[in-house]
């Protein structure tokens, strides 16, 4: 247990800095958003958090894209070499990578739900004209973005959002896998695009069709990358093994 909690943090020590650093950026470019979507409508409007689509999209697929660089054997790194003396498969790091993935988006996630909830809340005591006391929880709700992220008591909504960040995870980590065998993945920028500019995570309340879609799609996409290195990773595996004397490694 010991080697594989030694690669998560090996793995999440590249990410972590990262989500955190766009995290902030992404929750500051929410709010002012919403502050200029506030004075373009001339009134609060229910729909009024939605003006942080593009701003969440947009840091979503930055640090999306910085997640593809960590592990990835290139600029004289041979990341292979540190796997092998941790002593695990090709398809247990590529596992741990795409949690300690998973993990930065879901900071970036969170860092998002909190600058909408902070700034809901903020309305809510400086004019709640909307609904009063229920500025914040009618704002919350009635804004596809942020039902997607924080879905309250939707409690279908928190697998949607999980299976999502998990198959971005398995994409990121995808590459590196593919970057360390000495080849270029095409496949997470395709799962990339889908994510964005398909607006995954905006969900409506009760949509639970979109719900159930974008569950099983992101759970089909993660097992498909875990198939994926799992079929490709065993002959990197034996020849770690050939490499080592003859000692084969435990996933």
């Amino acid at each position: 247990m010991k080697k594989h909690f030694s690669v998560f943090l090996l793995m999440a020590r590249y990410m972590l800095w990262p989500a955190l650093i766009v995290t902030a950026l992404g929750a500051g470019a929410s709010v002012f958003m919403l502050s200029r979507e506030l004075e373009k409508m001339g009134y609060m409007q229910s729909t009024l958090l939605d003006g942080a689509v593009f701003s969440f999209y947009g840091g979503l697929a930055l640090l999306y894209i910085l997640l593809l660089l960590p592990m990835r054997g290139q600029g004289g790194v041979h990341p292979r070499y540190t796997l092998r003396r941790l002593g695990v498969s090709e398809l247990t790091s590529y596992i741990w990578q795409a949690a300690a993935s998973a993990m930065a988006l879901f900071i970036y996630t969170a860092g998002q739900a909190a600058a909408l909830a902070g700034y809901s809340l903020y309305l809510q005591s400086a004019d709640g004209s909307l609904a009063g006391n229920m500025t914040a929880i009618v704002l919350l709700y009635s804004s596809g973005i942020s039902h997607g992220i924080m879905p309250l008591s939707d409690w279908p909504v928190y697998f949607q959002l999980i299976a999502e960040l998990f198959a971005l995870g398995c994409g990121a980590a995808y590459f590196s896998f593919k970057s360390r065998t000495g080849k270029i993945a095409v496949s997470p920028f395709v799962l990339l695009a889908a994510a964005v500019f398909s607006m995954a995570m905006y969900t409506d309340v009760g949509d639970y069709i979109h719900v159930g879609l974008f569950t099983g799609f992101s759970l089909f996409i993660s097992a498909l990358f875990i198939y994926g290195v799992y079929y490709r990773s065993n002959n990197f595996d034996e020849e770690d093994a050939d490499f080592s004397g003859g000692v084969s490694r435990e996933g």
